[in-house]
This record gives structure tokens, C-alpha cells and sequence, in this order.
């Protein structure tokens, strides 16, 4: 619809206020097929139809109907069929309705980027406060996640593991994506044999799932097991650092660890069962 042909053009003096909303509601009906205003390609739609899905009266859609077929608005075809005349000029050129239709792809294009650079972003908004000593941005919706690709793991132990090597490792504790660190610690973790001594959870029985929140404290037994192994653990590392020449637990590269988680399940399981290495 051209602006000026339609404040200053002869419709608004030929048809009334009314009728002339009845011609724009015409128009839009005609918007659907090509101009024409029709329930099918043999017959139109009956006037009290017509009047209903307008909510106007049926005198005042009448007449205007018969006011646009005077002054050539619009023409009337064959059983109740009409056409609005000049539809080419009213209606939008397939080179602008292409225009229009590149300007949407391109505007639903925006908001998709705008929705993964937000989900990215949040995304990556975990991180590890070194100032505070703590975990920010995890949320339960992650604990779930990670407790259901991880059974074997205690993910807030694991945190907590994650949390002392990161702040006994300053350099090598510095990551970029945390989330991806996060993850690697918890499959290397799962495929050991999981979070407690030994693996396989200590030879505990499982815990609950991560959402019953249900925490299973160690017996005695399994107490007294883990300080035997804490005590030949400490040895064994002792002796791997003499080996290797490091002085600090600081100058261990983070792939040799796997050392240590080796040493670990093994001797968890000699001890398990009364036997000695």
C-alpha cells in the first residue's frame, strides 16, 4: 500500500470510514489468493460468513461491497467470487516479496547467533575463583548431568580434589575452559574404578543417585583400610619423586598423576583382600 495513494487518493472520498476498513479487510482476504476474495476457485463466501469473520453487520458489508463495485474497487465474478481490480499495483512485487523475505531469513539468522553466543557464554561461565578457593557457575542442572555420565564418581569429592590441585598447581592449574577440565578429571576418574579408595567406590556399595542428596559415611573398617593405604601410598609416591628427580609434588606433570591413581587401585585391592604386594 502506497502512502500517499492512500491518504490523498479518491478512496477516501468515495467510500465512508467503514467502508473503507471493509475494503482494507478485502484486501487482506485477497492478500491470500492473488487478489481473489473466494472460499475456492469456484465459489465465494456467503455474506453472513463474511460479516462474522469481519465482526461487522451484514447492512454495512453489503454496502460497501456494492460501493467497491461502483467506484471499481473491486469486481465481481461468478457465484459470489470477487476481485480486487489493480491487485498488482496493491500487492508487493516478487523482487521486493524476495527483499522482505532475505531481510527475515537474515533477521531469524541474528537471533540464532545471538542464542548460541548466550548458550556459549553461559556455557562458559564456569570458572574457578583462585581469590575465594572456590567453584563458580556450576549449577545442579551440571551436578545431574555429571553424576549421570559418571555414576562411580562422588562429583563433590571430585570437585574438591580438582579444587586442591588446581591451587597446589598455579601455572598448570590455569585453564581456559574449566568445563572441559572438569569433565576430562571425572572420565579419567570413572575409568579407574571411581572416587574411593581403590576404585569401583572403595568397595562401598554405590550411593545414591546424585538428586536423593542421601550421604553414606564410611564404616570403620573401611576407615582403618584407607589409613593403611594413605600410609604406602605416601611411600610409593616418596619413592616415584626420588625416581624421577622431583623434588616438589609441584614440578609433577598432570599426565603422570595417572601414576599415582594406578599405585592407588591396585594397592586398594591387595588390601582388600589381607594381601601384600
Amino acid at each position: 500500500m502506497w502512502i500517499d495513494k492512500w491518504l490523498m487518493g479518491s478512496t477516501r472520498f468515495e467510500l465512508e470510514p467503514g467502508e473503507r476498513s471493509i475494503f482494507i479487510d478485502l484486501m487482506v482476504l485477497g492478500a491470500k489468493d492473488d487478489g481473489y476474495v473466494r472460499a475456492n476457485n469456484s465459489m465465494g463466501y456467503p455474506h453472513e460468513y463474511l460479516a462474522r469473520i469481519l465482526n461487522v453487520s451484514a447492512e454495512l458489508l453489503d454496502s460497501s461491497i456494492a460501493k467497491c463495485i461502483q467506484f471499481g474497487k473491486i469486481k465481481e465474478l461468478k457465484n459470489g467470487v470477487y476481485y480486487v481490480k489493480n491487485w498488482e499495483s496493491y500487492s508487493l512485487s516478487q523482487r521486493h516479496k524476495k527483499r522482505v523475505m532475505s531481510q527475515k531469513c537474515d533477521m531469524a539468522s541474528q537471533k540464532g547467533d545471538a542464542l548460541s553466543v548466550s548458550v556459549l557464554s553461559k556455557s562458559s561461565s564456569l570458572s574457578f575463583n583462585k581469590n575465594l578457593k572456590v567453584w563458580e557457575g556450576i549449577t545442579e542442572k551440571d551436578r545431574a548431568g555429571w553424576g549421570e555420565a559418571y555414576p562411580a564418581c562422588d562429583i563433590d569429592v571430585e570437585l574438591a580434589r580438582m579444587k586442591e590441585w588446581i591451587l597446589s598447581n598455579p601455572a598448570k592449574g590455569k585453564k581456559s575452559n574449566y568445563r572441559r577440565f572438569i569433565t576430562s578429571w571425572l572420565s579419567r576418574t570413572q575409568d579407574r574404578g571411581g572416587s574411593g579408595p581403590g576404585g569401583d567406590n572403595g568397595g562401598r556399595r554405590k550411593p545414591d543417585p546424585p538428586q536423593s542428596g542421601k550421604y553414606i559415611p564410611p564404616t570403620a573398617a573401611e576407615k582403618e583400610l584407607e589409613k593403611k593405604f594413605l600410609a604406602e601410598f605416601e611411600q610409593a609416591k616418596k619413592k616415584y619423586m626420588s625416581a624421577k628427580g622431583y623434588k616438589t609434588e609441584d614440578e609433577i606433570p598432570f599426565d603422570e598423576l595417572e601414576t599415582y591413581g594406578m599405585f592407588k587401585a591396585r594397592r586398594a585391592r591387595e588390601l582388600q583382600q589381607g594381601g601384600k604386594p
